[in-house]
């Protein structure tokens, strides 16, 4: 009777302590995917970018933005959706994306117009394979124009059909910076662009 009174308490020993393991395991797995640090916040790299285009430009509203991550997927917004506001002799429009901190090749954003669907502007950007936090860059023309499938060619390593170096000289100027930000606990990781306040 003692001996099998030894081998139960022996054995809730084991599941106590199992469940104890079985705690931090998930604890340090949350925490290497960063969703569980910080107190249960996110903290992630952002990608925080500004276009801008003389004022004696029309600005088309329903332009799109979007980020193209090699072998992630993209993220994308509005012209319409940033903020705006002027500075100087241009307009400049802001907004910005998580980047999250996935290691990748190659990142691009890219901006295509309802007015000419099958041609995008192509900015090709230097980041690190892990983005690390700085300033913003100079501003820069974009690379090229490029087809309406740039994009796809990015994330899926293809090659990009180039229509055209010659740049228009009043077309969109980027500059962009990486920062390190605390999204929250509430955040909805399913959402991959930060909604401003």
């Amino acid at each position: 009777m003692a001996v099998a009174q030894l081998g139960i308490v022996r054995l809730l020993g084991a599941l106590i302590m199992s469940r104890v393991y079985s705690h931090f395991l998930v604890a340090a797995l949350l925490c290497i995917s960063g969703i569980a640090c910080h107190g249960g916040e996110i903290i992630t790299p952002m990608f925080i970018f500004e276009l801008r285009i003389p004022q004696t430009q029309m600005a088309e509203t329903n332009s799109r933005i979007d980020l193209y991550v090699a072998d992630q997927g993209a993220n994308g917004t509005f012209l319409w959706a940033c903020k705006k506001r002027s500075e100087g002799s241009f307009q400049v429009f802001q907004s910005d994306f998580v980047l999250g901190d996935d290691p990748s090749s190659k990142r691009a954003l890219i901006i295509s117009s309802d007015s000419s669907p099958r041609s995008a502007l192509v900015f090709i950007l230097s980041i690190p394979r892990h983005p690390k936090p700085h300033d913003f860059t100079k501003w820069q023309r974009p690379d090229f124009i490029a087809d309406g499938d740039a994009g796809w060619a990015i994330m899926y390593h293809q090659k990009v059909h180039i229509i055209s170096t010659n740049l228009p000289p009043d077309c969109f100027e980027l500059r962009y910076k990486v920062e390190i930000q605390d999204l929250g606990k509430d955040w909805d990781p399913s959402m991959r662009r930060k909604d401003s306040k």
